[in-house]
């Protein structure tokens, strides 16, 4: 996981939605359920 997607994956809580955010692949949002170590 690299550049746009790490930042917001990595920034938003966990039980939140990520601001929407662009890559090269177009625009995205994040739902963030939990984290694996």
């Amino acid at each position: 996981m690299a550049g746009p997607f790490q930042d917001a994956a990595f920034s938003t809580p966990i039980g939140a939605t990520s601001a929407p955010f662009k890559s090269t692949h177009g625009y995205h949002i994040i739902l963030c359920e939990g984290r694996k170590n």
